[in-house]
């Protein structure tokens, strides 16, 4: 059960994945994509599943949950079965609250950005302050481009992030030691408005909490 909080977690961490090179086309319609699929929404909101397996590429877990993002800097990714977790970012902190646990993790929100997909979510122009766009390539109708950190000091810090028809599809990462994550994005609904009680956590009286959030003045 330690374990599995310890992967549920890799999501939000470094992680990486190769992949073979594709050419200057792939390339410039994987900017376009990008573009297109940060322009064209306010609001995003999709169920999940996650599957996990392990380093002989055996299946060894899934998930499933909800995730709601408002740009520029809100969202919530909430993992439901077969434990409850949710991240939230509310625009200046990062909450990781493990309901099981009753513990709360607060961070400043600028701190996960480098370390973490959570940037994907938000807007194309910190995207590309903290990832590049290594490869991108068409497999079976899903167009798969491949980021690498720009300021991560570990190797191959890359993942991977499929596209059907311009809208987000998978995300596929190996983590650091060696599991594959794939997650898949089913019932995408863009520009939805989202009750912005989405984005904040009530904080249990009985709950740990590690950290104190910022406030502003």
């Amino acid at each position: 059960h330690h374990m599995f909080k310890k992967l549920i977690l890799f999501l939000f961490a470094v992680m990486s994945f190769s992949y073979v090179d594709a050419n200057e086309a792939n390339l410039h319609k994987a900017k376009l994509l990008f573009t297109s699929y940060f322009e064209e929404f306010k609001t995003l909101e999709a169920k999940f599943v996650q599957h996990i397996f392990d380093e002989n590429n055996i299946f060894s877990e899934s998930m499933e949950g909800s995730f709601y993002v408002e740009r520029p800097n809100k969202f919530r990714w909430h993992y439901m079965k077969p434990y409850e977790q949710i991240f939230v970012a509310d625009g200046l902190n990062f909450y990781s609250y493990d309901v099981d646990l009753e513990q709360i993790i607060i961070k400043p929100q600028e701190q996960i950005y480098d370390q973490s997909q959570v940037i994907l979510f938000l807007n194309d122009n910190r995207l590309l302050e903290y990832y590049k766009i290594e490869k991108a390539s068409l497999e079976q109708d899903i167009f798969w481009v491949t980021l690498r950190s720009i300021n991560s000091n570990q190797m191959n810090n890359e993942f991977k992030i499929g596209f059907n028809d311009g809208l987000l599809s998978q995300i596929l990462l190996i983590d650091t030691i060696g599991q594959t994550i794939s997650i898949i994005f089913d019932e995408l609904k863009t520009d939805e408005t989202i009750s912005s009680t989405l984005f904040t956590i009530e904080i249990p009286v009985d709950v740990d909490v590690i950290g104190q959030p910022l406030i502003i003045d």
